[in-house]
């Protein structure tokens, strides 16, 4: 069997998804951004108004079989599509109520991370009314010393 360098045999992270990311109803009257922190508090900039309780950060759980720090990576240009439409919303993923590197337990405990993420609005036209979703990519790389 050959190991990858920095991969030890029988150890491995695994990551779930406890609650997704949800930046709740807006209403868009110009340009601006929605910020959700880790906190799951909400702020916004710019003609925007936020509305309604219903928003959260995301939660992911990572389970690992040995104390290691584990690293968090947001890859760039990430976006959410107008469902039946094809207008998107640039989103940048972070921070984390963690970092971008911190030590994870093992023995297996869950290790659990929030991260927040911000939407950039171009305005009303470029971003009609309607439900935004998709997928992003967060990527989390575990440190073997």
């Amino acid at each position: 069997m050959i190991l990858s360098p920095g991969i030890l045999k029988g150890q491995t992270l695994e990551v779930t998804t406890q609650t997704p990311y949800n930046f709740g109803s807006f209403a868009l009257n110009g340009a601006g951004t929605v910020t959700l922190n880790y906190d799951d508090s909400r702020t916004r900039t710019g003609d925007i108004q936020l509305m309604g309780i219903d928003y959260h950060a995301a939660t992911m759980i990572l389970t690992i079989t040995a104390e290691r720090t584990i690293n968090v990576y947001f890859p760039e240009n990430q976006y959410l599509t107008r469902e039946g439409g094809t207008e998107t919303i640039p989103v940048t993923l972070g921070p984390t109520d963690k970092g971008l590197s911190f030590p994870a337990s093992a023995l297996p405990l869950e290790n659990r991370i929030d991260i927040g993420g911000t939407l950039d609005l171009a305005g009303p036209l470029a971003n009609p009314a309607g439900n935004y979703s998709g997928q992003v990519e967060i990527e989390f790389t575990v440190v073997y010393e």
